[in-house]
Formats: C-alpha cells, sequence, structure tokens
C-alpha cells in the first residue's frame, strides 16, 4: 500500500496521466479495504471512503461520458484526485515516520556532533 500510494503521488506531480495514475490505484485498495476493518472508527470511515472514492476515479472517464462531462465534472474529479495524492502522501508519510529504519537513522545522526570546518 506504501508503494502504491508513493507510485500514485510521483504520477500525480510527474504530469496528467490520468490513465497511467488510475491503474496504479489497484495497488493501494487491499490496504484500504484491510484498514477499514479496523476498530478505530474514524480509520474505518476513512479508508473505506477512500477505497469508494478510488472507485469512482477508476471509472471517472465512464461517468464523465454519461453525465455529459463539463467544466463542474471536471473540476469536481480534480478536487478528489488532490485529495486521493494528499492521502496516500499522509499514509507514506506515516509509515516512514514509524519505520525503525528512520527511527534509528534519526537517533544516529541526532547523536553526532556538529563538525564546523
Amino acid at each position: 500500500m506504501v508503494i502504491g500510494g508513493a507510485v500514485i503521488a510521483g504520477c500525480f506531480f510527474a504530469g496528467q496521466s490520468v490513465g497511467y495514475r488510475g491503474i496504479f490505484l489497484l495497488l493501494v485498495m487491499p490496504g484500504l479495504l484491510t484498514l477499514s476493518r479496523s476498530g478505530v472508527r474514524e480509520l474505518r470511515a476513512l479508508c473505506l471512503g477512500s477505497a469508494l472514492v478510488i472507485v469512482l476515479l477508476m471509472w471517472g472517464e465512464c461517468l464523465r461520458q454519461a453525465l455529459g462531462g463539463g467544466f463542474g465534472f471536471w473540476l469536481l474529479r480534480e478536487l478528489v484526485w488532490w485529495w486521493t495524492v494528499t492521502f496516500m502522501l499522509a499514509l507514506v508519510a506515516d509509515f516512514l515516520r514509524e519505520s525503525p529504519v528512520l527511527q534509528g537513522a534519526s537517533a544516529w545522526l541526532g547523536r553526532q556532533p556538529v563538525r564546523s570546518r
């Protein structure tokens, strides 16, 4: 899920590749659905809502053609993409914050004396 979130964020900021971005959403769905079974009510609602939004994003082109598309649809789709990417970046940041490797590196760097030249 973390790798999928990082890839989605990278593709989002790399350019307008909606088709490529959308396929990487499949990488995060199992993790989101697993987290939606959490005992924490807020996390459960956030992950389940995100999974539903991702399904709508993946069906975005079909919905655009069925609804006639337009500026309102485009704006809504872009806002949903920004929200999804922000959520993915938050998941990646939380993973990195809790990572033992990053915590060890932070502790190691914190103990090193600062050398001036």
